[in-house]
């Protein structure tokens, strides 16, 4: 397609790039004032521009160069470029579709184990701000301005892996967490999909159940991804294929070289009860979110305080490259006056707080025990198989000392 954005025009003056790059550490908002009715471009675009990189330069560095174009809504829906290289390593073929391009980040890593890159972008701008942004980085890169269901009405093609990231925003800025409701709807294009490639790849919301999700897709799964970046979830990430399936379960933290991951087959894996003991592991999001936590606490030796929990305890240390371990120095039941007398003793007026099945969220126990935010104490508040309020003191435990 035939870029003819005047933002593109615009971006690629050589004193558009120098402005940008000698202000990209200022405020949209001085910028304003200080050049308003003293420049020949259009200033509020330019300015929006330099806000948007100031925001984007952790998560996606590749795109915030003076000759790329950033908008608000790309940058929001663009998935995180370390997120993006680690899918790389796995998601491979000769032909590969975004069928939901974006901003492009995913395309951009995963296409260079590709030969031919095919990318559809329904929003007409959204689609040149692509085009414009792959010549920056000479991607080549076959660009398409249209739906997926209007691209698989046009004709059947052939590929070797096809990416969707559904759209979670359609029409608002409201976020969707129901499948069917996002667009494109990939469960109603599930079997035309998979009549296409060998293997479709699916980006969902972290805040999408699991369960949920295995049932509108089995039991055509092979492989679910938990993906989180330094103990944050960024992506439930599927892979399903023609026919049935055995899926791979997998939780993975990008936490550093190498990433750690966790794979299990899903084996049915009864936990085992306990109180607390000398340490408490606390496992990381990708674990939580992925549901196997029991699996992982069952090769770990470690047992659980609650049914079905998240807090676990043991006696003895170990390695733990997908959590981490706090010393239990009180095991108290959560009683206010309790708790509060062990704050005194210790003279704390900081805690980090952490509710799992537990009748108030960390901000309400935070109000009850007059405590701020922070310090080197943790507290850790869970109802346990008595349905009796429990609460830990800890203290982490570095991971060198592990």
């Amino acid at each position: 397609m035939k870029n003819n954005s005047p933002l593109s025009a615009l971006i690629a003056l050589p004193e558009i790039q120098e402005f940008i790059t000698l202000h990209a550490h200022e405020k949209a908002s001085t910028l304003s004032l200080r050049f308003s009715s003293k420049v020949g471009f259009d200033l509020t675009a330019i300015t929006q521009q330099i806000e948007l990189r100031q925001k984007a330069r952790k998560k996606i560095p590749s795109f915030c160069i003076a000759t790329t174009i950033l908008s608000p809504k790309l940058y929001e829906q663009s998935t995180h470029e370390e997120v993006a290289k680690f899918k790389a390593q796995f998601i491979k073929g000769s032909r590969l579709l975004d069928a939901t391009a974006g901003l492009g980040i995913d395309a951009f890593y995963i296409g260079r184990n590709v030969e031919h890159i095919c990318c559809l972008e329904a929003n007409r701008q959204h689609a040149e701000i692509l085009e414009h942004n792959f010549s920056q980085h000479q991607i080549k890169a076959e660009i398409i301005n249209t739906t997926l269901e209007d691209f698989i009405k046009s004709g059947t093609r052939k590929f070797d892996v096809i990416y969707v990231d559904p759209d979670r925003r359609p029409g608002s800025n409201r976020k969707l967490f129901d499948i069917e409701q996002c667009t494109p709807n990939v469960i109603e294009l599930k079997n035309h999909l998979l009549g296409m490639a060998a293997a479709v790849w699916i980006k969902l919301s972290p805040m999408m159940d699991i369960i949920a999700i295995v049932k509108s897709f089995s039991p055509n799964i092979d492989e679910l991804h938990c993906i989180s970046l330094q103990n944050e979830m960024k992506e439930i990430l599927l892979c399903i294929k023609s026919g049935e399936q055995k899926t791979r379960y997998k939780a993975t933290n990008l936490n550093g070289e190498p990433p750690t991951t966790f794979t299990s087959d899903k084996i049915d894996v009864k936990p085992l009860l306990s109180s607390p003991l000398k340490y408490l592991f606390e496992p990381n999001m990708a674990l939580v979110k992925s549901k196997l936590c029991m699996e992982y606490s069952s090769l770990k030796n470690l047992r659980v305080l609650y049914p079905n929990g998240f807090y676990f305890t043991t006696d003895f240390l170990e390695e733990a490259l997908l959590g981490r371990f706090f010393e239990i120095k009180a095991v108290l039941p959560y009683k206010k006056q309790i708790l509060q007398k062990f704050a005194q003793e210790q003279q704390l007026i900081k805690a980090n707080i952490s509710c799992r099945n537990f009748f108030w969220k960390p901000e309400e126990v935070k109000k009850q025990l007059k405590l701020t935010d922070g310090g080197e104490w943790y507290l850790f508040c869970y109802t346990n198989a008595d349905k009796k309020p429990m609460a830990l003191w800890c203290q982490k435990i570095p991971q060198k000392k592990i």
